[in-house]
């Protein structure tokens, strides 16, 4: 049985009905079976300065930021534990947050406390069913502003409210559209989060969503409500470091559809389409939608290119004419602009990968013209024009982008609220101080309900006041949890993407390359709008050189401290006035990329000579792959991993292989068992720390699959040295769910009506 998926059928007249009052519309509760004996729950548990002060803190922060209008998808949900220190007499309360729970209905979250008090077997021997055993658990939904709330002691005794965020009315009854969008709203934040590091809390439970079961009735069940609330698209929010505004794929709803289809079985992605298709013919107010995100599925997939073509020319076929008929002051123009603009973008892309510039080229001018403010646009116009070898107009088209923000100013006012309010946690800086800050009588507290015998050993698992066991050791390495884990901590929050970020300030001080030091700070956390341009900028430099770059600089703009000096009198204004004016922010990432050319270039020639640290193999290699030269920065990633296993540069270069094309002339670099060495041992680190749903690990698992056999990826695992940790089981486990077999005749049964062929003529009708 899951706790953490699928419904649970209970047995008839067999209800109690619950003690206190229900909010009304209530679901009664459910029976649930027990969980499997003697395997524990891995959870952290945080403990309170003041009992009660996490559900404090979280009333407050919802309400502020939904009267800001800045909660976006909102906090992880939030578990909440009250103990009895029965030496001291008195409450102490715990709480962590967790991710990947069903909270369709109240019979999940309900069975989910359960099995924290019936698994947990050190702090079952201590536990009572008394009134002071409390257990709360917290869920936001993001589309009404709602936290919903279950106070749980047993069985029989529970109790759910709905509060209001943004007026604190909690008289609001329950009802099937509040389950249903607070279902999407916890897809949306396991998916989201689990691949966005700044959004991570230290100890945030992230439960493997709908994979435990690997049941096509499972997948199919999140296909169709997901597919089904595309239209509210809008309510769901969007990433804003990488658009200006929200469109149907530019946004958090559709991302999360499309991230979850890049790690199921391809017949999942046959199934979402169908879907949709049906979606069409019975919802023909919101076609235009279902048949955009059905282009983008096919694009993904990658194996579907003349029904993605037929379909790109039939949706243009009637926005186009219909834009065309509507007056220039009417409000749906800038929805249909933003839906013909996402398909052009999508053609743009398909001829651009097809070699066929020109056409592409012509596709992507109008983009841009149709919107102008479209960072996609412009990017892909740049790329036809360098690929077309006008490199003039490239610089032109990158100068006309929109200049995005550094940080989504929704998603900061999160995680800045959660480092203020919530410091609990206290990163151990490998080990260069004292990261344990519990008081003698907690830390005994602690030794009493988690049978702790040595004091010292507890210490090691305690971050400031945040408690991190983590006794089933599924997916353990010895070497990666009882060092590196132990030394760096859970890697999250902000600035997540620089080893620099999380070791002790001795060892940075110690790093001899200045120049190399004062890069690494300054780029601490680049903006995903500045590694864009700088991927423009190497394509550059790559076919003409980075001297031809600056000279066609000069030849092309004007920068702003020159125009302003310009006497009207002088000759040459009138020259210097038909030049365009270089924007502000591409003048310094120039500056930025010629710092780090210098780095590059002062590293070739010290290379015979060079003594670096593991850190500082981590941050040249980051500084080689800005500026593009992947094979040394690949070859100094791997010396700093060799040096110690650093979770960060295994990252960067796991997400350099998913980047490659299988022939593309740097995938040389990438042996499969150097990929599979580097995998199992970022899936033991990051499965340490509770992170048990792995969507990045999961797509490089499936590319694997392109080159090796599932078998032959299971014995190079049994085979390596560590085969017999418990790591080949997390890969035997991820695989199962990546499997093709033994589903597909299943789903057939259950596959709407193939009614739904998407044509021009059925949708004019």
């Amino acid at each position: 049985m899951s706790f953490l998926w699928g419904s649970t059928k209970s047995k008839k007249n067999k209800h109690r009905k619950a003690a206190g009052s229900h909010s009304p519309g209530a679901i009664p509760l459910q029976r649930v079976k027990t969980a499997r004996k003697g395997v524990p729950i891995d959870y952290p548990r945080t403990l309170e300065k003041m009992h009660g002060e996490s559900l404090l803190f979280r009333t407050s922060l919802l309400s502020e930021l939904v009267g800001a209008g800045k909660s976006g998808i909102g906090p992880p949900d939030l578990v909440h534990c009250t103990e009895w220190d029965k030496f001291h007499d008195e409450k102490i309360g715990e709480f962590f947050h967790i991710t990947g729970t069903d909270v369709s209905s109240i019979s999940m979250p309900i069975a989910f406390l359960k099995l924290i008090k019936w698994n947990d077997g050190k702090k079952l021997k201590s536990a009572s069913l008394k009134n002071d055993n409390i257990s709360t658990y917290c869920s936001f939904n993001l589309f009404q502003k709602l936290d919903i709330r279950l106070r749980y002691e047993s069985e029989d005794v529970y109790q759910v409210n709905v509060t209001n965020c943004s007026n604190g009315n909690n008289d609001i009854p329950l009802s099937d559209l509040i389950w249903e969008e607070t279902f999407v709203s916890c897809c949306i934040r396991s998916m989201i989060t689990n691949l966005d590091c700044e959004r991570k809390i230290p100890g945030l439970v992230e439960l493997p969503f709908v994979f435990e079961n690997r049941s096509v009735t499972d997948y199919k069940r999140i296909i169709d409500v997901l597919c089904r609330f595309l239209p509210r698209f809008l309510e769901c929010g969007w990433n804003s470091t990488k658009s200006v505004y929200a469109t149907i794929l530019n946004n958090y709803l559709t991302e999360t559809l499309l991230i979850f289809l890049s790690i199921t079985p391809a017949f999942i992605t046959d199934y979402a389409i169908q879907v949709l298709d049906n979606l069409i013919t019975n919802d023909p107010l919101n076609f235009k939608y279902y048949a955009i995100v059905v282009i983008s599925i096919m694009e993904q997939s990658n194996d579907r290119d003349m029904e993605m073509i037929k379909k790109i020319h039939a949706i243009l076929d009637i926005l186009l004419p219909e834009l065309y008929g509507l007056p220039s002051d009417k409000p749906d123009n800038s929805d249909i602009i933003n839906c013909i603009t996402d398909v052009l973008n999508i053609q743009a892309r398909f001829l651009l990968n097809s070699g066929d510039y020109e056409l592409s080229l012509s596709v992507a001018t109008m983009a841009t013209n149709l919107s102008s403010d479209s960072f996609e646009s412009w990017f892909l116009l740049s790329r036809c024009y360098t690929f077309s070898q006008e490199y003039g107009k490239a610089l032109l088209s990158i100068n006309s982008m929109p200049c995005l923000p550094e940080y989504d100013i929704i998603k900061q006012s999160l995680t800045t609220a959660f480092n203020l309010t919530m410091n609990y946690y206290k990163a151990p800086f490998f080990h260069t101080r004292e990261h344990c800050t519990m008081t003698s009588h907690e830390l005994n507290h602690l030794m009493n309900t988690m049978h702790y015998e040595n004091e010292l050993e507890l210490k090691t698992i305690i971050f400031g006041r945040t408690i991190m066991p983590n006794e089933s050791k599924y997916g353990c390495i010895d070497d990666i949890w009882k060092k590196s884990c132990l030394e760096l901590g859970p890697i999250s929050g902000p600035q997540s993407d620089n080893l620099i970020n999380f070791v002790s300030q001795q060892e940075v001080d110690s790093i001899g390359d200045l120049t190399l030091l004062k890069r690494s700070k300054e780029t601490r956390q680049r903006s995903w709008f500045n590694e864009q341009v700088n991927l423009l900028l190497m394509e550059l430099v790559a076919r003409i050189g980075w001297n031809a770059v600056l000279q066609l600089r000069s030849d092309v703009f004007v920068m702003e401290s020159k125009f302003k000096m310009i006497d009207s009198s002088d000759e040459l204004s009138t020259e210097l006035r038909k030049k365009r004016l270089c924007q502000r922010w591409f003048d310094t990432i120039f500056l930025d990329i010629y710092e780090d050319l210098s780095i590059s270039t002062s590293s070739q020639e010290n290379k015979a000579t060079a003594k670096y640290s593991g850190l500082e193999w981590e941050l040249l290699g980051l500084t080689l792959l800005r500026v593009g030269d992947l094979s040394d920065a690949v070859a100094c990633l791997r010396t700093s991993i060799l040096a110690r296993f650093d979770p960060i540069s295994c990252h960067q270069l796991l997400s350099l292989y998913l980047s490659l094309d299988f022939n593309d002339v740097y995938m040389k670099r990438f042996d499969v068992d150097i990929v599979l060495d580097l995998l199992v041992k970022l899936i033991s680190f990051r499965i340490r720390f509770y992170d048990k749903f792995q969507i990045f690990a999961l797509q490089v698992l499936r590319k694997l699959k392109g080159q090796l056999s599932p078998e032959i990826i299971k014995n190079k695992i049994i085979n390596s040295p560590h085969g017999q940790e418990g790591i080949a089981v997390v890969i035997d486990y991820m695989l199962e769910c990546l499997s093709e077999d033994g589903n597909e005749t299943d789903l057939a049964s259950e596959r709407p009506h193939e009614n739904a062929s998407f044509t021009t003529g059925e949708l004019a009708n």
